[in-house]
């Protein structure tokens, strides 16, 4: 219950397109959110990726054949030399929030040289 409302923030893109990437500290499950203008010519779906958690490889199994172990993506896997990898697709990440700054800066000695970037 520690990191209960805890979230961190990524700005990210994909495919020239802005997305939020929130990672949530609680329950380590990803979410993933479209950003909208006026007038961008897109329909606006909030959500692109509902809250869940994220596998760490996107590998096709035959069937009955398991992995041994967490095979999820984690906060301590994402640097800010680092990508988000969604079922495939790349978010690059181009800034973070404040909190996510001090957060990682404190934790894991990364420092993100952005800070927040405003889309």
């Amino acid at each position: 219950m520690d990191n209960d409302r805890k979230v961190l923030r990524f700005f990210t893109t994909c495919d020239d397109l802005p997305y939020i990437v929130h990672y949530y500290l609680a329950d380590d499950t990803f979410e993933i959110r479209d950003c909208h203008f006026p007038n961008d010519g897109r329909d606006s779906f909030a959500v692109l990726l509902r809250r869940q958690k994220l596998p760490d490889r996107f590998d096709v199994n035959q069937p009955g054949q398991s992995f041994i172990g967490d095979n999820y993506l984690t906060c301590d896997e994402i640097t800010p030399t680092s990508n988000i990898n969604a079922y495939g697709k790349i978010y690059v990440i181009n800034g973070v929030d404040d909190f996510t700054k001090q957060f990682y800066m404190s934790n894991y000695g990364y420092d993100f040289p952005n800070g927040q970037v405003q889309f």
